[in-house]
């Protein structure tokens, strides 16, 4: 699952400008096995990233379930649950331009936020 990287870098602007206007501390992290200086992540290392995250924001399938399951389970009540957005691919995806249109998109990596 491709995405453009012009397409991609709107997409993260679009939630970054969204969380400053709205006043959320979360950072957008780029998920896609690797740490920020290359190397590969220990899947301890993956799950801690997971089990932080306020929302997970990828594409269907491609393990979104399984990385999901690493979530916090006992969240202390409905505020504090994982947030999702899964992305759906299809035949229009190749001609889609508008990063607005994000559901649209199917993209390369995950993005969480981290609080």
């Amino acid at each position: 699952r491709l995405i453009r990287p012009d397409v991609e870098e709107k997409m993260l602007i679009i939630l970054r400008e969204a969380l400053k206007r709205h006043k959320r501390k979360e950072e957008v992290v780029i998920f896609n096995g690797l740490h920020r200086n290359g190397t590969r992540m220990s899947s301890e290392d993956q799950f801690q990233l997971f089990r932080d995250a306020t929302a997970v924001i990828g594409p269907h399938g491609s393990g979104m379930s399984g990385n999901l399951l690493w979530t916090n389970p006992f969240p202390r009540d409905c505020g504090d649950r994982v947030r999702v957005l899964e992305f759906f691919g299809g035949e229009d995806t190749a001609r889609e331009t508008s990063p607005n249109v994000v559901a649209a998109s199917v993209v390369t990596h995950w993005y969480w936020m981290r609080g």
